[in-house]
C-alpha cells in the first residue's frame, strides 16, 4: 500500500514540497561541508606547485587587463583560462594562503551538487512518466547527496589543481541540464534562451577543461534515445526529397564531423593522439595505455562501490598492459567492459530513462581513457561521470513502486552516513602534509615519485634524516630521475653540506639541462662554500647564456645575485640590463646600464647600449651625450656602429632645431 502523499497541485502541498526540498539540500550541503572541512588545513601537493605556486601569471595583486592577458600569454595550461582565472581570483582574495583555495573548491563542489540537483530534477520531469513530488524530490535528494559525500571525489575537491576536473564538471551538468530543460520546454516556453545558455555554459567548461569537448556527442545520445522518431521522420523527409537535398545532407554532415575534429585537434594542441607512438617519460603507448584504462575502469568502479580511505590514492603505481594477455587480466576486462558498454545501449534502447546516463558515462570518460599522453590513473577522472550515475540512480529510484519506494531511501541514509565519515577521514588524511605524503608512498612503494614527495614532505617539516632516506630510495628505483637529484641538493643545503649539494645540483643539469632553478642552485652551493668570486662568474655566465638563448625572464634571477655579489662591476649591470630591455622592462634597464657606464665610463657596450635604450625612450637630450661618448671610445671592430651612432646623434640635433649638449 502506498503510504507516501499522492501528486496534489494545490499550493499547500507546492509548498510544502519545496520546504522540504531547502531543507534536503541544507542538509546534504553541511553534511558534505563536515566531510570536506579538514581540507581547509591541507596544503599545495603535487602538481599544485607548478600550477599555481610557481605560476606567476596567476599572481594578481587586482583585477587589471595586464593580468587577463597574461592567463592568455604566461600562464601554465593556457588553454584552461576559466580555471586559471578563479586560481588569479583566490590570489587577490588571499595571496598564495592555501586555505582560500580548499574553501574555493569546497564551495565548486556544492556548487555542481546544486547543478546535479536541477539535472535530475528536469530530467526526470521532462522525461519521466508522471511521478509523485514526494517521490521525485527522494530520487533527487539521494543520489546527489551521494555524490557530494563519496569519498573517490575527495582528490577533485582537496586537490587544489583539481579544481579544473571540478569547475569543469559545473558547466558541463549545468549545460546538460540548460540543454534538457530547453528540449523539452521543462522550465518555461522560451526554449531558445535554455539552448543558449547551453552553449554558454559548454564554452565556459571547455575553458576550463578539455574533456567537457565530449559533451557535444552526449547531447546528440540524448536526442538518439529520446527522440529518434522526431529525427527519423525529419532527416527521412529530406533523403526522400530531391537529389540536390541528399547531396547536401552527405556534405553537411561530413563538414560538421570535419570542423568538430579539426577543432579539437586545434584546441588540444595539433595531434596529442597517437597509438603506436611512445611518450616521453611515459612508457607506453597510444593501444597500450586504452588497454590498460579497461583494467583501470574497473579499479575505479570497485573504488565507486568499495570507498575506503585505506584504498584511495593520489598516485597509483598501475602495471601497464602490454597485449591482451600481459596480463591476462586485461583480456578478462576488455571483454567485461565492452558487455557493461553493450547492456547500455539495450537500456538506452527499451528503457532510455536509465540507459542515457549509463551511455553518458562512458561517453565522458571516453577522452581521458583515449591514446593520449597522460598519466595512467587519478580518481578526480570519474568526478564528471559519476555525475551520470547520480542520474541512473535517480531514474531508479524514481521507478520504484510499493514499499520499495520507502525503504531504498531509509537504506541510503545508512549509507550517506558512512561514505561522509569516509570523506572526512581522507580529508584528515590530506590535512597533515607527511601524513599524506606517506600515505602516498606506503601505497606505492615501487614508484619514485611518491618517494620524493614524501621526502619534500620530510624536508619541509624539518625532519632532514628522514628526508634524506626517503630521496635515497627514490634514486634507488630510479637513478635518472632529475627532480630528486634537485630535491636532494636543497636537502642538503639546508642540512650545511654544500659540496655535496654542488654534486647533486650538477647531476640535475647534466640529466635535465632546461632546469633553470637546478642550474642557479649550482651557483647557490658554490656561494654557501665561500667562493663568492667563483659564484660570481657563474651566476654571469647562466644569466648571460639565458639571455642570449632569449630566455629573458631565466635570466634575471643569476644576474641579479651576480650584481649583489660584485656591485662594482660594470659587466653584470650591463647584462642584467640586457634582459631587462628584451623583457620590456625600460626602467630597469635604464637603471642598469647607467650603473654599468658609471661603474666603468670605458665601457663601450654599455654607453652604446644606454644611448639606444634612451633614444626608444625619447630622452633624446642624454641619449646624444651618450651617442657621442660611444664615438670617443669606440674600439676599432665597432667603428661601423660608431659611425652609425654618430649619425644618429646628428639626427636628434637636427629635430630639436639646436645644438644638444
Amino acid at each position: 500500500m502506498n503510504n507516501l502523499p499522492s501528486a496534489d497541485p494545490t499550493p499547500r502541498h507546492r509548498l510544502a514540497v519545496r520546504v522540504c526540498a531547502l531543507a534536503a539540500g541544507s542538509i546534504a550541503a553541511a553534511l558534505s561541508a563536515w566531510a570536506y572541512w579538514p581540507a581547509l588545513s591541507a596544503g599545495f601537493v603535487f602538481d599544485d606547485v607548478t600550477s599555481v605556486v610557481d605560476n606567476p601569471a596567476l599572481h594578481w595583486e587586482g583585477v587589471s587587463w595586464d593580468g587577463f592577458r597574461g592567463l592568455f600569454e604566461s600562464a601554465w595550461l593556457k588553454r584552461r583560462v576559466v580555471a586559471n582565472l578563479s586560481f588569479a581570483l583566490n590570489h587577490v582574495a588571499g595571496g598564495l594562503d592555501p586555505t582560500g583555495y580548499h574553501l574555493a573548491n569546497i564551495l565548486v563542489h556544492l556548487a555542481t551538487g546544486a547543478a546535479l540537483a536541477l539535472l535530475v530534477w528536469v530530467y526526470l520531469r521532462s522525461e519521466g512518466a508522471e511521478t509523485p513530488d514526494w517521490q521525485r524530490l527522494a530520487s533527487v535528494t539521494v543520489p546527489v547527496t551521494i555524490f557530494l559525500v563519496h569519498p573517490l571525489n575527495t582528490q577533485a575537491v582537496t586537490y587544489v589543481v583539481q579544481r579544473m576536473a571540478s569547475l569543469s564538471t559545473f558547466f558541463a551538468v549545468i549545460s546538460l541540464a540548460t540543454y534538457v530543460a530547453g528540449r523539452r520546454g521543462t522550465l518555461g516556453r522560451k526554449a531558445g534562451l535554455w539552448l543558449a545558455a547551453s552553449a554558454l555554459f559548454w564554452l565556459l567548461g571547455l575553458g576550463t577543461k578539455e574533456n567537457v569537448a565530449i559533451l557535444p556527442l552526449v547531447l546528440l545520445t540524448y536526442e538518439w534515445c529520446f527522440h529518434r522518431a522526431y529525427w527519423r521522420e525529419r532527416l527521412g523527409a529530406v533523403w526522400a526529397g530531391p537529389t540536390y537535398r541528399r547531396v547536401a545532407m552527405v556534405v553537411i554532415a561530413f563538414s560538421a564531423v570535419g570542423l568538430l575534429t579539426g577543432g579539437l585537434l586545434a584546441f588540444f594542441g595539433g595531434n596529442p593522439f597517437s597509438l603506436t607512438h611512445e611518450w616521453p617519460r611515459r612508457g607506453f603507448n597510444g593501444i597500450e595505455r586504452m588497454l590498460t584504462q579497461t583494467r583501470v575502469h574497473w579499479l575505479y568502479l570497485s573504488l565507486l562501490l568499495w570507498p575506503s580511505p585505506g584504498r584511495l590514492n593520489l598516485d597509483y603505481d598501475f602495471i601497464v598492459s602490454r597485449g591482451l594477455l600481459q596480463p591476462p587480466s586485461t583480456l578478462f576486462a576488455l571483454l567485461s567492459l565492452a558487455l557493461l558498454v553493450a547492456f547500455a545501449f539495450y537500456l538506452a534502447v527499451r528503457r532510455p530513462l536509465l540507459g542515457f546516463p549509463l551511455l553518458a558515462y562512458f561517453e565522458f570518460h571516453a577522452l581521458e581513457s583515449g591514446p593520449a599522453s597522460l598519466e595512467m590513473v587519478f580518481e578526480h577522472r570519474m568526478y564528471l561521470p559519476m555525475t551520470m550515475l547520480a542520474v541512473a540512480l535517480a531514474a531508479v529510484i524514481n521507478g520504484l513502486r510499493g514499499r520499495m519506494r520507502i525503504l531504498i531511501p531509509a537504506g541510503a541514509a545508512v549509507v550517506i552516513l558512512l561514505l561522509a565519515v569516509a570523506t572526512r577521514a581522507r580529508n584528515e588524511t590530506w590535512s597533515d602534509p607527511v601524513r599524506f605524503a606517506y600515505d602516498v608512498a606506503q601505497k606505492s612503494p615501487a614508484k619514485p615519485r611518491p618517494q620524493t614527495n614524501l621526502g619534500v614532505a620530510y624536508r619541509n617539516a624539518g625532519r632532514y634524516e628522514e628526508a634524506e632516506a626517503a630521496f635515497r630510495r627514490s634514486l634507488e628505483l630510479d637513478p635518472w630521475r632529475w627532480t630528486t637529484h634537485y630535491a636532494l641538493g636543497a636537502l642538503y643545503l639546508d642540512m650545511g653540506r654544500p659540496e655535496e649539494a654542488e654534486a647533486e645540483f650538477r647531476e640535475t643539469v647534466r640529466l635535465s639541462p632546461s632546469a633553470t632553478r637546478a642550474a642557479y642552485a649550482v651557483g647557490e652551493a658554490i656561494e654557501a662554500q665561500g667562493r663568492a668570486e667563483e659564484a660570481f662568474h657563474y651566476y654571469l655566465n647562466l644569466g648571460s647564456q639565458r639571455g642570449m638563448a632569449g630566455r629573458a625572464f631565466e635570466a634575471m634571477e643569476p644576474l641579479r645575485r651576480a650584481v649583489a655579489l660584485d656591485p662594482a662591476s660594470s659587466v653584470a649591470h650591463n647584462s642584467l640590463g640586457n634582459v631587462y630591455s628584451m623583457a620590456g622592462m625600460t626602467e630597469q634597464a635604464l637603471i642598469e646600464y647607467r650603473a654599468a657606464v658609471e661603474h666603468a665610463p670605458n665601457n663601450a657596450q654599455a654607453v652604446y647600449n644606454l644611448a639606444l635604450l634612451l633614444d626608444r625612450a625619447r630622452e633624446f637630450e642624454e641619449a646624444v651625450v651618450m651617442y657621442r661618448r660611444f664615438v670617443e671610445i669606440a674600439p676599432p671592430s665597432l667603428s661601423q656602429t660608431a659611425r652609425m651612432a654618430g649619425r644618429r646623434a646628428l639626427e636628434l640635433e637636427s629635430r630639436a632645431g639646436r645644438p644638444l649638449p
